[in-house]
């Protein structure tokens, strides 16, 4: 302190110093470089609020990191169980896809055989078809297929529905019968 400086008690008892009028006191700094208690403990407040979120935040962040890692997990698990269903199946799958195989062409000899004998435009009709609906409308269609004999047509069945061995009895009894009288 100064010289010729002497302190006065305060209100709540702490000295205060009193410097004469003209004479500086340096013990003092500025008043502009001092913050008022009221302003530091409000900042000091906001300050303790900002780290009491950043904490909540970083709980928040941990939760969601730990929730996302077990989720992950149930998908790895699930991963897991898909693949060995997958390399369960795989065996399933190549027998299945031989006996396609073995089918199909099965079904291709048949068809080849039935088409053997249709006629040229018809084939050129069943062609646009698949081996399925090929084989159907040619087991639909056989009758109307059947091959001719010498290039003349099997001859159709009367309109009573008779064929020919059955005309032929139908005829022997009518000439019995009236060869009797």
């Amino acid at each position: 302190m100064d010289i010729g400086q002497t302190t006065v008690p305060a209100d709540d008892g702490t000295p205060t110093p009193v410097t004469p009028a003209g004479a500086k006191n340096t013990d003092t700094p500025p008043a502009e470089h001092m913050v008022p208690k009221s302003r530091f403990d409000e900042v000091n407040a906001k300050l303790k609020q900002l780290e009491t979120q950043a904490a909540d935040a970083d709980k928040v962040r941990v939760k969601a990191d730990r929730e996302t890692a077990e989720r992950n997990g149930e998908w790895q698990k699930l991963a897991d169980q898909r693949a060995a269903r997958i390399a369960e199946l795989e065996p399933v799958y190549a027998d299945a896809t031989s006996k396609l195989q073995r089918y199909e062409a099965a079904l291709n000899s048949q068809l080849a055989a039935l088409r053997k004998d249709v006629p040229k435009h018809v084939v050129a009709l069943l062609d646009k078809l698949d081996v399925a609906e090929q084989l159907e409308w040619l087991a639909a269609n056989r009758e109307q297929l059947k091959p001719h004999v010498d290039g003349v047509p099997s001859t159709p069945k009367p309109a009573g529905g008779m064929d020919a061995q059955q005309q032929e009895a139908a005829r022997q009894v009518s000439a019995n019968f009236y060869r009797d009288f």
